[in-house]
């Protein structure tokens, strides 16, 4: 019988040896964290779902949050549990992999600041980039964004377009 363990910080679910035979190799876990891995469990034995009244919804709203969350974060996991497509539309794990491909060679922002940092001119944000939003072991250029158009980003970063005319390179390293 399925049954959820909790510390003071965080909580995982746990499945009886029973309840883990009947799932798929990809879906198998020790247990599975509370933010979001509980779904993969939930979407793959759905009668898990009877005694979480998780964000006070019943059976049928916990069903619905974990196929969301499932197919956006674990989309190979949620084709082979449902047999539906996980694409950039409606997964954003697919979509933030799109992102990084769209934009592997363009410089992305990965840190930022505004304003108050000292030698950024008001209304500005100086955004650190690297190509491709990587995060190690690679070249790092600086970059004076218009505070305004910085806020437009998408939710994988701010991709700086070589041809701004507004957004200024200050330092390279």
């Amino acid at each position: 019988m399925a049954y959820w363990q909790d510390t003071p910080g965080h909580a995982w679910l746990h499945l009886s040896p029973v309840e883990l035979a009947r799932l798929p190799e990809i879906a198998r876990r020790p247990s599975y964290e509370e933010d979001v891995e509980w779904t993969i469990a939930v979407l793959a034995l759905p009668e898990l779902a009877e005694n979480m009244k998780l964000f006070g919804g019943g059976k049928e709203a916990t069903l619905k949050l974990a196929r969301k969350l499932c197919r956006d974060y674990y989309p190979d996991i949620f084709e082979q549990l449902t047999g539906e497509k996980a694409t950039p539309d409606n997964s954003r794990a697919r979509a933030e992999a799109k992102f990084n491909q769209d934009h592997a060679n363009d410089w992305v922002v990965i840190v930022a600041y505004g304003d108050w940092k000292e030698g950024v001119p008001k209304g500005f944000v100086l955004g650190e980039a690297t190509l491709g939003g990587k995060r190690k072991n690679v070249p790092l250029r600086s970059f004076l964004i218009p505070q305004e158009r910085y806020t437009e980003r998408g939710p994988f970063g701010y991709v700086v377009q070589s041809d701004d005319k507004e957004v200024n390179q200050v330092n390279t390293r």
